[in-house]
């Protein structure tokens, strides 16, 4: 039971450093060795890049499927922004990027 409230510090470390926060280091190491991570564990956190939704993926809302609902075009790229077909919900990264094969 005590692995939640350890992976709730770690991700709000994680949070807070990503946000621009200055943590102590006595902090960091405080909060790793609670939650049983290492520094490789922190920064392979830092730098891993959250999924993007894809169309077809299922609302956390209310279960139905994401559209796209926008497409924007720039020279040598195109960008597609999602949202729930069923709620109009927008979820967290709904924005997909593409270039453009020439």
């Amino acid at each position: 039971m005590d692995a939640a409230p350890s992976d709730a510090k770690f991700r709000s470390l994680v949070l807070a450093i990503r946000s621009g926060c200055r943590v102590d280091m006595s902090e960091i190491a405080g909060i790793l060795a609670v939650s049983g991570r290492s520094y490789r564990d922190l920064v392979a956190a830092l730098t891993a890049r959250p999924r993007t939704v894809q169309p077809g993926d299922r609302c956390g809302k209310c279960g139905d499927r994401l559209v796209v609902y926008c497409t924007r075009s720039a020279p040598g790229r195109r960008t597609q922004y999602l949202r729930c077909k069923g709620c109009g919900a927008r979820p967290e990264h709904n924005k997909r990027s593409f270039v453009l094969a020439k």
